[in-house]
């Protein structure tokens, strides 16, 4: 019986988002086999948000204006 649920987020500056490493981190968290990796383990179960990519104050709105513009929430991951 899950007893708390909690999100994980990477963060980087939106810039990264270009470089070799986090192209290739992102391809890897949005394969299916990662995904089915990371769903075996117990405790974990990532749904199609993982791997996305979203502007650091839309997924943190309680941070209003005080959010980097330039920064990007990367990774999502949602353990039942």
């Amino acid at each position: 019986m899950p007893i708390q649920t909690e999100r994980y987020f990477l963060l980087c500056e939106e810039r990264a988002l270009e470089s070799p490493g986090v192209a290739t981190l992102l391809e890897i968290v949005r394969s299916g086999e990662f995904k089915a990796a990371v769903n075996a383990l117990p405790g974990y179960k990532i749904d199609e948000t993982t791997g996305s990519v979203a502007h650091l104050e839309s997924t943190f709105s309680s941070l209003g204006t005080k959010a980097e513009r330039n920064t990007v929430a990367l990774i999502r991951t949602y353990p039942p």
